[in-house]
């Protein structure tokens, strides 16, 4: 289960700055990445994200919970990054 939930770590992360950057007055920018269906479903969550604004939800806590049945259902598939190379091969900061 512990691997598994590696892939679900964005969203509590997403909802940690959520909390987070509303305690800040002057915070301006709050970047979003909307998740897959399947991930939504594994973390249902309250916040959400309308007219180009985040709102957090009402629920308490962080507002993320975790259907470890359904997680079982989506095995964790280890992923890299690219990797970005010059036309000469050598590796450049992307």
């Amino acid at each position: 289960m512990a691997a598994r939930l590696r892939n679900y770590v964005r969203d509590l992360r997403s909802r940690y700055s959520i909390v987070g950057h509303q305690s800040v007055p002057n915070f301006g920018i709050q970047e979003y990445m909307p998740h897959s269906e399947e991930t939504n479903r594994v973390l249902p969550h309250s916040y959400r994200f309308a007219d180009g604004m985040m709102f957090p939800g009402d629920k308490p806590g962080l507002g993320v919970d975790i259907d470890e049945c359904l997680a079982e259902q989506f095995p964790y598939r280890r992923a890299y990054l690219p990797i970005n190379r010059k036309l000469d091969g050598t590796m450049h900061n992307w």
